[in-house]
């Protein structure tokens, strides 16, 4: 499935929303091109994903949140619908050499608290010394666990196809 495709059915989620990049296929934002276009020089290696890069340049994110913590998929970008993927409060790329575009949270088990709620990111590898692709960094449930990455898939629209058809729940 294409991109388009991909977020006309993302768009049947309950509640969700994506944003409009400066090539969205109807009404396109001219003011997010400089943006998107610094984010691809400054992280060239996002750009060997070809649909990563089409839905950063037609979408520029996506959001959906349904109630009591069931889902959460926050695909970072520049539009005002989703989280930056550019911010002062994190590094872009982290510690372990790993640029997040992705986070997911649902719930595991009924009741509240943040142990019944799996966390997961979905990032590229920024290093080049790991296998390409799309890595998915398992956020450990208890405090002070460890974060488990390991690589997916292939692509971001298979990872994107999977979130649409398993309700983000990729543990």
């Amino acid at each position: 499935m294409d991109v388009h495709s991909l977020v006309d059915k993302f768009l049947e989620l309950a509640d969700a929303e994506v944003g409009q990049g400066p090539k969205h296929p109807t009404n396109p934002i001219p003011e997010l091109e400089a943006p998107t276009d610094e984010f691809f020089e400054k992280y060239p290696f996002v750009c060997k994903d070809t649909g990563y890069v089409e839905f950063l340049n037609s979408y520029s994110g996506a959001y959906v949140i349904w109630p009591d913590d069931q889902l959460m998929i926050d695909i970072f970008g520049f539009s005002e619908v989703s989280s930056p993927i550019i911010t002062d409060e994190y590094p872009v790329i982290d510690d372990k050499g790993y640029l997040t575009f992705c986070s997911v949270l649902f719930r595991v088990k009924p009741g509240g608290g943040v142990e019944n709620i799996q966390t997961l990111g979905f990032a590229f590898d920024a290093t080049s010394q790991r296998k390409s692709g799309v890595y998915r960094q398992l956020v450990g449930r208890e405090p002070g666990s460890p974060t488990k990455t390991d690589w997916y898939c292939a692509t971001f629209l298979e990872l994107f196809s999977e979130l649409i058809d398993k309700r983000g729940r990729l543990a």
